[in-house]
């Protein structure tokens, strides 16, 4: 009598990833909802960049937390490696995420990554997510010129003539270079953003310290909220 192979079916599941208090296109589909399920502050992108606030931001935050939350949510089966995953998700551009080059690189990723067979499908989303307000650099009104600035004698003496003809605020100085000191680079932005503002180098530093001891804060706070599972902290502890 000759016995039949045992077929062994992959672990298979489908998420629905919901704004607000949305519900699976499915019975048979886990819900995800964002600010539940998902949840991140966005805040802590303005102590980044000057840039202006791309949708594509979150969307691409949101993509990564909902494979996470797939990822955890069902075990791997002991006879089965692979698992098929799929997931909804809403975003702002889904025909952005939806093109070749787009779909193609992501789905190989998760593949290379995971091991498992992934289906992500990209939906519109019910209302926009505005992001956070970006912060700006705030120049003086009458900074007229822009100079790049060593702090030797020639580019004192360019200062001064430009203070004298134009006023204290009309030059915007980009420092090059370093006087020395416990951290050059911290005093080169100092004196930058001194010129730019133009107020004393040693307040500009000081506000350039307190600026990175809150960023630094809110970095921790965020790794807090994570948890010591979370894929992040796993890939800081490996870099």
């Amino acid at each position: 009598m000759r016995l039949k192979p045992l077929q062994r079916s992959r672990v298979s599941l489908s998420v629905d990833v919901a704004e607000h208090t949305g519900t699976a296109s499915s019975p048979d589909t886990a819900v995800c909802h964002i600010d539940e399920h998902i949840r991140f502050d966005t805040a802590a992108l303005e102590t980044y960049c000057f840039a202006s606030w791309e949708p594509v931001i979150y969307d691409l935050m949101l993509v990564a937390a909902a494979v996470e939350f797939a990822d955890r949510k069902k075990n791997r089966s002991n006879e089965h490696w692979s698992r098929e995953l799929k997931l909804r998700i809403p975003v702002h551009e889904p025909d952005k995420w939806a093109e070749d080059a787009v779909s193609s690189a992501l789905h190989a990723a998760l593949r290379l990554l995971t091991g498992d067979a992934w289906d992500l499908e990209f939906v519109g989303r019910q209302s926009d997510y505005h992001g956070p307000t970006q912060s700006h650099l705030e120049l003086k009104p009458e900074g007229s010129c822009i100079m790049s600035y060593s702090d030797g004698l020639d580019s004192r003496s360019v200062e001064a003539i430009v203070r004298k003809q134009d006023g204290p605020n009309a030059l915007v100085r980009v420092r090059i270079g370093d006087k020395g000191g416990e951290d050059p680079l911290l005093n080169s932005h100092a004196l930058e953003i001194a010129g730019a503002l133009g107020i004393d180098q040693a307040e500009a530093r000081r506000n350039l310290d307190d600026l990175i001891a809150r960023h630094a804060a809110q970095w921790n706070a965020y790794l807090g909220a994570l948890g010591d599972d979370s894929f992040v902290k796993q890939w800081i502890r490996g870099a």
